[in-house]
């Protein structure tokens, strides 16, 4: 009972890092998270950044439970910590980098995905390390991948990190994600995959003109439910 107790605690300060689901100034959000047993290792921020931009950030630590926990909140100490420097983002990425290779244990490691919009022109700056690509859904339900596949994981080298820039347009909708979602199992064990999770994304998109973005999560999260079916959740 004492342990339950202290878990319980600790999921609900874990639940406390969420940011609130707000939006910056013309810009519509939604946030989710759902840990698969007690406390979780994913993470996930909105921030506002000292040259006025909202960086987005969602991390996925390496294991489950307390241990991967533990990983995930250092992050959001570090973001908050380093987020006000006026720092470029590449560099703020690279000092998480810096930080996890001091300490992490050999073979673990964080995939994580940083995107800095500029609410004024909808530049989008994204720095992606080892993590599933962050996807553009457009009104008519067609879909571009953000940057991935050229960064390595946090934690694990420590090399020179590249950022990918592009636009994010007025009616467009970008999803940040972990591979708990494109990695979700059906009853055959079947994998969504990301390929299937981008489809239907933009089919939701082209469905949803217009409306608020937790309506959007709803209708995700519908989609996510019927492939899963009644297979319970392996991963956060």
């Amino acid at each position: 009972a004492a342990i339950e107790r202290e878990l319980e605690t600790a999921r609900q300060i874990q639940r406390g890092l969420i940011p609130e689901k707000r939006g910056f100034s013309g810009l519509d959000v939604a946030i989710a998270f759902e840990p698969c047993k007690w406390v979780g290792g994913d993470y996930v921020d909105a921030v506002l950044m000292a040259d006025g931009r909202v960086l987005f950030a969602v991390a996925d630590v390496c294991g489950k439970g307390l241990q991967a926990a533990l990983i995930s909140s250092s992050l959001h100490t570090m973001v908050r910590a380093t987020v006000d420097n006026g720092r470029p983002l590449v560099d703020l990425v690279q000092r998480l980098n810096r930080h996890l290779c001091s300490y992490l244990p050999m073979h673990s490691f964080v995939t994580m995905v940083c995107v800095a919009l500029d609410l004024a022109t909808g530049e989008l700056e994204c720095v992606n390390a080892g993590h599933p690509p962050g996807i553009i859904g457009t009104p008519d339900g067609k879909i571009r991948f953000l940057q991935t596949a050229v960064n390595p994981a946090l934690g694990m080298l420590e090399v020179p990190l590249m950022s990918e820039t592009t636009v994010l347009r007025p009616g467009e909708v970008a999803v940040l994600y972990t591979d708990g979602l494109s990695e979700l199992k059906n009853a055959n064990k079947e994998l969504l995959g990301v390929d299937e999770f981008a489809a239907g994304f933009g089919r939701i998109c082209a469905m949803s003109t217009g409306a608020h973005m937790t309506e959007l999560a709803d209708r995700l999260n519908v989609m996510l439910d019927a492939f899963r079916g009644d297979q319970l959740p392996e991963d956060d």
